[in-house]
């Protein structure tokens, strides 16, 4: 009972933040007004290219469509998270439901399912709308859209870890956000050696993303993901933790 009422209280104290803050509707707006965008871009510049340069950029195309629609859908979702537990901290709630060793990590358990299952509908609706460079297999989409949303969880803990004020949250925001870049720059790496990329939780997401594209294996992909993923949150996670009781 006591569980429930904490999970609760969380939610409904994270949808009030949200009812205020105008930052996710405007972001959400944003993404979808480009993904549309994207539908007819993308093809347009890829033949316009092509025809003016003798360059076919279809090979680059998946690359470039995981990165805006997996990394950015678990960017926005980990700014959001991030600036929700920055302001639980400013605002004392995590003090005050700190009455059992429990209720912090129902805390982030609670914040990382909404942070899920938000990443995982704005990964497919983007998915469904941009359709360009995306992968034919739905479970594909589906399974790179769940694994990409703990990147976006650790980023939400290290900017409300390591910030004060919301200010210094979006300043260090453009540090974390060089962790996104990993999967593009592990593009143009040759394999076994691009596979250290896969030391940052994001590159797994995306690489099963290409793979899918091209009509490969990917189903092994998700173990590494799994672990490097949960190794980054709950390291993160830990940190937090010892920051949202001292402070």
């Amino acid at each position: 009972m006591h569980l429930t009422a904490t999970v609760f209280t969380i939610l409904a104290s994270d949808w009030r933040r949200l009812r205020r803050d105008k930052f996710l509707v405007g972001m959400s707006t944003y993404v979808i007004g480009v993904a549309i965008a994207s539908r007819w871009i993308v093809p347009w510049l890829h033949a316009v290219v092509f025809e003016r340069l003798s360059f076919d950029i279809a090979p680059f195309i998946p690359m470039g469509i995981s990165y805006f629609i997996l990394v950015n859908a678990a960017a926005l979702c980990g700014i959001v998270g991030g600036l929700l537990l920055l302001e639980s901290r400013e605002e004392g709630t995590l003090r005050a439901l700190a009455v059992t060793p429990t209720a912090p990590m129902v805390h982030l358990g609670v914040l990382g399912a909404q942070m899920l299952v938000a990443t995982f509908g704005l990964v497919c609706l983007e998915a469904l709308i941009v359709g360009v460079g995306c992968p034919d297999s739905w479970l594909a989409v589906g399974t790179a859209a769940l694994l990409i949303a703990p990147t976006g969880h650790a980023a939400g803990l290290i900017l409300s870890a390591l910030a004060s004020t919301k200010t210094e949250a979006f300043a260090l925001l453009k540090a974390v956000n060089v962790f996104g870049l990993v999967p593009l720059a592990a593009f143009f790496v040759p394999e076994p050696l691009q596979y250290i990329a896969g030391l940052v939780p994001s590159y797994w997401p995306c690489k099963i993303w290409w793979v899918a594209h091209d009509g490969g294996d990917w189903a092994w992909m998700v173990v590494p993901s799994v672990l490097v993923s949960l190794l980054w949150v709950g390291a993160f996670s830990w940190h937090f933790q010892r920051v949202a009781r001292s402070a």
